[in-house]
């Protein structure tokens, strides 16, 4: 939030659910791209383009930003805010249960709901039954307290967390954070 706030306040704009088409490079001190925004689309020229769409993101349109490629044997993250009122978790502090699956992380947000974190190895997901499975019972095997309906609640996964782009940039072009692997 804290970098949307400042990206306005510096004259940029932010704009969810946007998807980005680089254009051939036409040999001048830009580089085109091409936004669809609420079923809009805008060319907008830049000095640079930043391409930082986090994990499993890809600019449309050129081979210099082309689909990632991930490990074999990467995990996958999935996330769940767990509703308020399980005993034994207290503000301030972060709660990590480790396994060989994989692990999860819980922390107590300013509402008192749990905010839950995981990395796990997809194929003992698929094996325990599902996320919320795996997650329940690696918090059990590292002794903390139980969530009630853990496995029912709508866990949100990402793809493969262990990715590398093809290429990092390009022509006025540099691919940043996760979205570089």
């Amino acid at each position: 939030t804290a970098l949307v706030h400042a990206t306005i306040a510096a004259g940029g704009a932010f704009l969810p659910a946007t998807t980005g088409n680089l254009l051939p490079v036409d040999g001048k001190p830009h580089r085109l791209l091409r936004l669809r925004y609420s079923n809009r689309d805008y060319t907008i020229t830049a000095k640079v383009v930043l391409a930082a769409g986090g994990l499993g993101s890809r600019l449309e349109g050129h081979a210099e930003h082309s689909e990632q490629s991930w490990e074999a044997g990467s995990r996958i993250g999935a996330g769940v805010m767990i509703p308020a009122g399980t005993p034994g978790y207290e503000a301030g502090t972060i709660y990590m249960a480790c396994a060989h699956e994989g692990y999860v992380g819980q922390v107590v947000v300013e509402d008192g709901r749990i905010d839950a974190a995981a990395a796990l190895d997809p194929i003992a997901v698929k094996s325990a039954g599902g996320i919320g499975e795996l997650a329940s019972r690696i918090l059990e095997q590292a002794g903390f307290p139980s969530h009630a309906d853990l496995t029912s609640l709508p866990w949100k996964g990402t793809p493969h967390l262990t990715r590398q782009a093809p290429r990092l940039g390009g022509e006025r072009l540099f691919t940043l954070g996760d979205a570089a692997g």
